[in-house]
């Protein structure tokens, strides 16, 4: 551990040696002035007890002192090796301001740790950049933060990521974020979690990329909720392929 004297306003990182042989890791701190001015407050002494940020918790005492710019300062590689004790000291601010790269450093288990409230934090561009693996790390409590938005700016590489379970817990809303794109890479299995509660939330266009494959997944309670003007984009080709199972979900109204 190290003690360092620095100025308001300016970082430091400090590196400690972990005891009974946990890893070393990396602390990147910025102070802030507290003068009741804007002149430079008195010089502030940064001690060995930042070291106990491997302790429960405490990241959460320290960030407060990491500013939303400092912290994209971060190297990846650390990102990823904060522990999930560690990681609820990572603010929703922090969150929104991590890059890209940061983000798609995270571990499938820091990600199945996040609340909803930090996977909202996230912007597209970094959803962009998430992995199927990661993706298939959210769980059905925090991919409630996932926004229609954030759904239209996972890749058509990572969309199989998401989970039948995950799948059955959008919400109507969120499934309008889906592309037309991911809707035709999507499993059977996939569309077979779509639920009745969030059938409704698809459009004619979505319902227009569909494809001969994945319809399978389309039950007769789930063709019954689409909307009579969604219903319009169901092509001939697909339409061909209903089971004789599935073709009562054609209400009269349909």
């Amino acid at each position: 551990a190290m003690s360092a004297v620095v100025r308001p306003g300016s970082w430091v990182v400090v590196s400690c040696a972990s005891t009974a042989g946990a890893r070393p890791w990396i602390a990147v701190v910025v102070i802030r002035a507290r003068s009741a001015d804007s002149r430079p407050a008195m010089l502030l002494v940064v001690s060995a007890a930042i070291c106990a940020l491997e302790r429960p918790g405490m990241l959460a005492v320290v960030s407060a002192w990491i500013t939303t710019t400092a912290i994209q300062g971060l190297a990846p590689a650390v990102l990823a090796q904060l522990t999930t004790t560690q990681l609820p000291g990572l603010t929703t601010a922090l969150i929104a301001n991590l890059l890209d790269t940061q983000v798609g450093a995270l571990t499938t288990e820091q990600i199945d740790q996040l609340s909803s409230a930090s996977i909202q934090a996230l912007t597209p561009a970094n959803i962009a950049g998430l992995t199927s693996q990661q993706l298939a790390a959210l769980t059905t409590t925090n991919i409630a933060g996932l926004q229609s938005v954030d759904l239209a700016a996972i890749t058509t590489d990572a969309i199989r990521g998401l989970q039948t379970d995950d799948v059955q817990a959008l919400s109507s809303r969120q499934l309008q974020g889906l592309t037309t794109d991911q809707i035709a890479l999507l499993a059977s299995a996939q569309i077979q979690a779509l639920t009745t509660a969030n059938i409704p939330g698809l459009s004619s266009a979505q319902i227009a990329a569909l494809t001969a494959t994945n319809i399978a997944g389309l039950e007769s309670a789930d063709l019954a909720r689409i909307t009579t003007t969604a219903i319009q984009g169901l092509t001939p080709a697909v339409l061909a392929q209903l089971t004789t199972t599935q073709l009562p979900g054609l209400t009269t109204a349909l």
